[in-house]
């Protein structure tokens, strides 16, 4: 996961903070309770990436003898692949 557990507490803060704030919105929890749903959202999102990106280095990994001969630009190759198993699994990226 790239984003420390105190980041996300601390982005789930500000969020919450700011949605407060709002004249248009309003919340029909305690702060703490939003902050926690916002903070596993999160995390939920960031798992499901890290499982993604697990799975384009599998990929990776199988054709890595015919990508080595092609002269490809791996960071490339990634992402063209990473989009591709996101569009198959209905994510959005």
């Amino acid at each position: 996961m790239r984003l420390s557990e105190r980041k996300i507490r601390y982005l789930s803060h500000k969020l919450t903070a700011w949605l407060a704030g709002r004249k248009d919105v309003e919340l029909l929890e305690r702060d703490d309770v939003i902050e926690l749903a916002v903070a596993r959202a999160m995390v939920q999102e960031l798992r499901l990436e890290d499982d993604l990106d697990d799975e384009v280095e599998k990929v990776l990994k199988t054709y890595q003898t015919q990508i080595r001969g092609q002269n490809m630009d791996m960071s490339v190759l990634r992402l063209k692949i990473k989009n591709q198993l996101a569009r198959e699994k209905g994510i959005d990226l």
